[in-house]
């Protein structure tokens, strides 16, 4: 452990160049080889180098030199100026050496930090991630009366603010606003989640994580309309009415799809379900996500094209442009969640396999 604490010292002190690694190198030779001439000088009844040079030049870095040189040489070892001088020099350039390999490695830290983009840094120092979700998307996202929030692209958001060591506070969206609401100056969050598809459109505009989870549309109706609703076709017809939530990609699929059906556009996504297995509407176009909870839920409800999704792709994190520090963190996350097995934890604990 010593020996690698050591290693990464030297490393920190020399990645910025090797000039002091080459001049320490330089003036430590130089000064062995000073001690060792100084003592054939002697010998030999030659003019000697000064004292004062030889203690000198192992003050100015070459204080190993200096030691080895009294060692290797037998020289100066009965003066006390040099028996106690040179080591004494050595170890205070020893702990000079420390302190500032410690401090360099402190300001190496907080430059690194302070250098990060934008973003991040400011989450931070704020010590909190501020997270956009509709609150509305069982299982993925939904508030409580009592403004908790749980689901699965919850849990998602706190796993990557355990990436910054930060806080996580929750602000509410809505389907509607969303695309407004993330691009919105001041920012209102530092990114949305909780049921957002990837899509070309929302990529032009805004920055999107890689996929966390496989999506797709689908259905839910009543358990007595299983055998009626086989296809796309047996939905597009004058007597079924479909219900979809406003601003979202469900009313988009069914605008794009449904020519012959009814649809009614209900305010709040959450109440769909019921109202379908009430008899208020036939179909909720809904997504592979989320369909499973309700039919576990609710004994009414079925989804039997669950097994054939109208189409195919996968959920993300939402955010601005220009944060592609924050999108790395992010990335890196659902990386990890990947192959750690957090993610297929929370798959299993949400009846979300795939």
């Amino acid at each position: 452990m010593m020996v690698e604490y050591l290693t990464d010292i030297v490393e920190r002190l020399t990645t910025q160049g090797d000039a002091l690694l080459i001049y320490l190198v330089v003036i430590n030779v130089v000064t062995f080889f000073l001690f060792g001439l100084d003592k054939w000088k002697a010998k030999q009844s030659k003019w000697r180098i000064p004292e004062a040079t030889l203690l000198g030049m192992a003050a100015i870095g070459g204080s190993i030199g200096a030691w080895l040189g009294m060692k290797v040489w037998h020289h100066k070892t009965l003066h006390k100026k040099f028996r106690y001088g040179a080591p004494l020099i050595l170890i205070a350039q020893i702990v000079l050496f420390f302190l500032c390999a410690c401090g360099s490695s402190s300001v190496a830290q907080r430059s690194t930090k302070n250098t990060v983009e934008g973003k991040v840094t400011e989450i931070i120092k704020r010590d909190t991630l501020l997270v956009g979700t509709t609150g509305d998307y069982r299982p993925l996202s939904f508030r409580e009366d009592n403004g908790t929030y749980w689901g699965f692209g919850i849990e998602i958001a706190k796993e990557i603010a355990k990436e910054l060591d930060v806080e996580t506070a929750f602000v509410k969206t809505s389907w509607p606003t969303l695309t407004e609401d993330v691009l919105a100056e001041p920012q209102l969050f530092d990114f949305a989640i909780g049921g957002i598809t990837i899509t070309d459109a929302r990529k032009e505009t805004m920055l999107m994580s890689e996929g966390y989870l496989s999506n797709g549309k689908t259905i839910l109706c009543r358990a007595s309309d299983t055998n009626r609703f086989q296809s796309l076709a047996d939905i597009d017809k004058s007597d079924v009415r479909v219900m979809v939530n406003p601003g979202g990609l469900n009313e988009q699929f069914a605008n794009d799809n449904l020519t012959h059906a009814t649809i009614i556009v209900h305010q709040k996504n959450e109440e769909i379900p019921s109202l379908v297995a009430e008899g208020a509407a036939d179909v909720m176009i809904t997504e592979v996500t989320e369909a499973p909870y309700y039919v576990q839920t609710d004994a009414r409800l079925a989804a039997p094209l669950m097994s054939k999704p109208f189409t195919h792709s996968e959920i993300g994190v939402l955010m601005q442009k220009g944060q592609e520090d924050l999108l790395q963190v992010v990335n890196n996350a659902i990386q990890r969640m990947k192959e750690d097995g957090t993610l297929r934890q929370l798959l299993e604990k949400y009846g979300m396999i795939q």
